[in-house]
């Protein structure tokens, strides 16, 4: 590459330059050039005086123009506008530099509003006036120095307009003064202008002679000056770049923006100028900031449907296990490479460049995932019961000598392995549940699954993709009786199945809306029995009942328990019972305690304590055939 051209590229990437654009940028959009519209301009002069002012510049035959419309400026803006007015052909190579976040200032000399376009306003400032200048608080900011069609006070187009604004009678001399003072912060670019245009050469010859000496190094960008040409350019701290302005910004564009990330850790770019341009090709990346350095520590795509691609080098060991994950591993989707074993590592992803993982002071691994050959999409049916799961993903994993199919929806994943052993082909199944955080819509794929596994229904899968219809019988006899996989994986599905019921009840029953966690707990399981016993109105049997009652007020209880060998007992606690389940409280009724043939265990304590006059008394209650039961009830009454 040129050295100066990559000089321009570095200030760049460093938010050094000032663009400073002409007519020849809007060339392509179908604009015309200041010679083209001079020429229009003449055609609507009177004939007898067209011959005069052919091959005139735009300022000259636009001040004529003016004086014989009676100094009315609308004739000429007319002409003008016939062409603004219209739909450019392209806004291409504008929206590319609108897309590079280290331009932050924009010169331009044109009418036009193709960078308004390009950059939606989204980021941009227009400054016309002095008045905009404190205004402008946008990212990006486009002094558009001869103004603007639709505010005709601040067009620059006749002599008269030219000389006023090379004088001190220019009325936006602030923002004449801001736009010089640019050469003090950074160097400009000059794209799309012709020094065969006077009023472009006379533009530069005036900056320079109001700025002085250079402090940056400036750039000028048009093709094939003559040498001349070119040296009285670096008499005047300006250096030629021999391109079009079009091969000027691919150039630009395809060196700064696949180096967007590392320009963004060497400190250059803010993380939400990077995220912007990386959420336009669809890139996730995770952004962090440790030990006074910004990284991104994570990247791929939103649809995760484009492969990363990679260079590295491999230890020889790690390389072949590298190979036989990619070309024969069929059980693992997921491989992982300690970052000892890695040196050199580039990546690419959708045009952008992600440093290397490693660094001198610390190695990294890198996780590799394998793309499925396949995805189809469809929904599962049973056939026996017309039970339907929606919204199911198929992977299909190939290679030479095994085949991976997995079923994926957000609740369950079933991943079957059919490979030859031997000669003989061997399958093996395997089975894993998520908590996708709907119970109903959790309980009827349980239900689904048992229905298909355990009770040994026929499941079919409807392929949207390929609209073909696959049966897939229940594996009960092939699976579940070969040995302790089958068994494990039964076991596996009656559980999930029974504990969605249960949820379900106990959610439909008491009104709550239960939320499962990704772990249970033994105090989990005992509120959930609870629950259950609430609803289905159960007792379980204990072995006795401990109670404090007072002598005075249970006169007859107690000489009753004293006077018979047993007696039916009924004890209701007077305050309603609660329970939380998953984080949700539960008012389950009010627990009692009741036996047909109770007993006091401890009737010579009690008698004696009677006997001394103690009020308060801990009964011992038990049951002569050893059937007491605790339950809940509705009531609190007996």
């Amino acid at each position: 590459m040129d050295t100066n051209l990559q000089r321009v590229i570095n200030k760049i990437r460093r938010e050094g330059i000032t663009l400073w654009a002409g007519a020849g940028l809007s060339l392509y959009a179908g604009l015309p050039t200041g010679k083209k519209l001079a020429a229009d301009i003449v055609k609507e002069m009177p004939k007898d005086q067209q011959e005069d002012f052919k091959n005139i510049s735009l300022p000259e035959v636009s001040e004529e123009f003016v004086q014989m419309n009676n100094g009315s400026m609308t004739p000429v803006f007319q002409i003008i506008n016939s062409y603004l007015n219209n739909e450019p052909k392209s806004i291409k190579y504008h929206k590319k530099l609108a897309e590079i976040p280290q331009i932050k200032q924009i010169v331009t000399t044109n009418y036009d509003d193709l960078f308004e376009r390009a950059y939606k306003n989204s980021k941009l400032s227009v400054i016309l006036e002095n008045s905009q200048i404190p205004l402008a608080n946008k990212p990006v900011k486009l002094y558009k120095i001869h103004g603007d069609m639709s505010h005709p006070n601040s067009v620059v187009l006749t002599t008269s307009h030219y000389n006023n604004f090379f004088s001190f009678k220019n009325q936006n001399q602030s923002l004449w003064n801001k736009v010089t003072s640019l050469a003090d912060e950074t160097s400009f670019v000059f794209l799309g202008y012709s020094l065969e245009d006077p009023n472009a050469k006379q533009l530069i010859d005036k900056l320079v002679e109001r700025v002085g000496e250079f402090r940056h190094e400036n750039f000028l960008v048009s093709p094939n000056l003559p040498e001349y040409k070119v040296q009285n350019l670096n008499k005047k701290g300006i250096t030629y770049i021999n391109m079009t302005g079009e091969e000027f910004i691919d150039t630009i564009y395809d060196e700064i923006i696949p180096k967007i990330v590392e320009d963004y850790e060497a400190g250059f770019l803010q993380p939400a100028e990077v995220d912007e341009l990386l959420q336009k090709r669809d890139i996730e990346a995770k952004f962090e900031y440790k030990k006074g350095k910004s990284s991104i520590v994570e990247f791929g795509s939103k649809n995760g449907d484009e492969p990363l691609n990679l260079k590295f080098d491999l230890t020889h060991e790690e390389h072949n296990s590298f190979i036989n994950f990619l070309t024969n591993d069929i059980e693992n989707q997921e491989l992982e490479i300690d970052g000892q074993a890695i040196s050199n590592i580039i990546s690419e992803y959708k045009g952008i460049h992600f440093p290397p993982f490693d660094s001198s002071t610390e190695k990294v691994n890198v996780r590799f995932i394998k793309h499925p050959d396949r995805i189809l999409e469809g929904n599962l049916v049973i056939k026996e019961t017309d039970e339907v799961i929606e919204d199911i993903k198929v992977h299909v994993f190939k290679t030479t000598d095994a085949l991976r199919i997995k079923f994926i929806h957000e609740s369950f994943t079933i991943q079957t392995i059919i490979k030859k052993v031997d000669g003989v082909s061997k399958q093996t199944l395997n089975i894993s549940f998520e908590h996708s955080g709907n119970l109903a819509k959790d309980y009827k794929v349980s239900t689904f699954l048992q229905n298909w596994f355990v009770n040994g229904h026929t499941m079919i899968f409807n392929n949207f993709t390929d609209k073909t219809v696959v049966p897939l019988q229940s594996p009960k006899d092939t699976i579940v009786g070969e040995g302790d996989q089958g068994v494990a994986l039964k076991d596996l599905v009656n559980s999930y199945a029974t504990l969605y019921k249960k949820l379900f009840e106990i959610q439909n029953h008491f009104g709550v809306y239960l939320t499962v966690p990704e772990k249970f707990y033994k105090k989990d399981e005992e509120a959930l029995n609870q629950a259950l016993m609430a609803i289905n109105k159960q007792k379980h049997k204990v072995e006795s009942f401990n109670v404090g009652v007072s002598a005075e007020n249970n006169k007859v209880t107690l000489n009753n328990f004293l006077e018979n060998e047993s007696l039916p007992f009924k004890h209701v606690i007077n305050k309603a019972a609660e329970v939380t389940v998953f984080g949700q409280k539960i008012n389950l009724g009010y627990s009692f305690i009741e036996t047909l043939d109770g007993y006091l265990e401890n009737r010579d304590e009690v008698s004696k304590q009677l006997e001394q006059g103690v009020d308060m008394i801990d009964l011992v209650i038990k049951s002569k055939s050893d059937e007491m039961y605790f339950g809940y009830q509705e009531t609190d009454g007996e």
